[in-house]
């Protein structure tokens, strides 16, 4: 049995923290280091951030520091934003030698064009490590378990994805909530970009992932939004007041053509009270996959803290289900990618699949 993997956390947010708590209980990780934004965390014991005892990991700003721990995997947990990437520090780490596991949108490289896939393939050869872009979704729903249904239908005509996400949840969230336009006018949200752009870099990622392993390439993808109004004021203390007439579920959807044919969809609901919750929803954090072939097939993902409990989030990690799922797919990765060949990894099809001919 070898010794336990040697990983840091890559920026301490909501995901980060959560990766945190899982770690610490984990005797088949040792946390080395952890990189954080905010000068004021810089020097702190990683248990600070979590409230829990001394872990006896230091929180650095420094990159530098972070390197001199010699992790041999950064769970990669920052924010995203479309306008500046980081490309620059995941080449960085790739080339020192740092494997990369994020929930960012890489799970599909190829999905922004093959000079972005030679990017990474190349920086990881250089340095002998791996990245591997994993999740909920994009990284799970969509990739694996929309390609495992397809196994029981002919003649697709269109994989469609339902997205569902209490916001209310987000209880440090009040930049992002803002940042995605809730509590603006149905005129504001439309005039600004920024939802739709950080949104529209996540989810179609694996869209073009599905069409491009079924033999279906893109013609083009449309995306349309179907935003919804509060009829009256919707208050989360300490966070976000969305007023009356103003938005109070952000929805945009997406759909891929192939061959002239819209075969594949894609549609969040982000709504921010539990009485804003669609009827499709059956739970906070809920994805509905919908196959219409011969037959046919629906499935309905919820994820909790605990079912047995009734819990949303769990007392020992109080993180939404969505964020919780991501940050154990990034964990539960670790060993595959330490162990991977240098360079790019992209999550494997199942075994059995729908394919448009299957003498292919």
């Amino acid at each position: 049995m070898r010794e336990p993997y040697r990983v840091a956390v890559w920026g301490p947010g909501t995901m980060g923290t959560c990766a945190l708590r899982e770690l610490r209980r984990l005797r088949e990780t040792t946390l080395v280091s952890v990189r954080a934004y905010d000068k004021s965390k810089h020097g702190m014991d990683a248990g600070a951030l979590i409230g829990a005892a001394p872990m006896g990991v230091r929180v650095t700003t420094d990159v530098n520091e972070l390197l001199a721990e010699k992790p041999e995997v950064v769970l990669h947990t920052a924010q995203y934003y479309p306008q500046s990437p980081p490309d620059d520090d995941i080449v960085m780490l790739l080339k020192a030698g740092i494997n990369v596991i994020t929930a960012l949108p890489y799970q599909y490289p190829k999905s922004r064009g093959l000079e972005y896939v030679k990017l990474f393939d190349e920086a990881g050869k250089a340095g002998g490590a791996t990245l591997f872009g994993t999740g909920i979704n994009p990284g799970f729903v969509y990739e694996r378990l929309a390609p495992l249904m397809t196994g029981i239908s002919n003649d697709i005509q269109c994989i469609r994805l339902d997205e569902f996400f209490n916001c209310e949840q987000l209880k440090n969230g009040a930049e992002i909530l803002r940042l995605y336009g809730f509590g603006s006018t149905p005129e504001e949200i439309e005039k600004n970009p920024v939802a739709a752009s950080i949104a529209s870099h996540f989810l179609p990622v694996g869209m073009h992932y599905l069409a491009d392993k079924l033999g279906l390439p893109l013609d083009r993808i449309e995306r349309t939004s179907h935003h919804g109004i509060v009829s009256s004021d919707i208050v989360i203390p300490n966070v976000i007041t969305a007023k009356a007439g103003s938005v109070g579920t952000v929805s945009y959807r997406w759909t891929g053509y192939s061959g002239g044919k819209a075969l594949f969809v894609i549609q969040v609901h982000w709504y921010l009270h539990e009485s804003l919750r669609p009827s499709a929803a059956k739970g906070n954090d809920y994805w509905l996959l919908e196959i219409e072939g011969r037959p046919s097939s629906r499935l309905g993902l919820e994820i909790m803290g605990s079912m047995k409990n009734n819990q949303a989030m769990l007392e020992s990690n109080p993180t939404p289900g969505a964020y919780f799922a991501n940050v154990i797919a990034m964990i539960q990765a670790i060993p595959m990618v330490v162990e991977a060949a240098p360079g790019l990894l992209i999550a494997a099809m199942p075994e059995v699949h729908w394919k448009p001919d299957m003498r292919m």
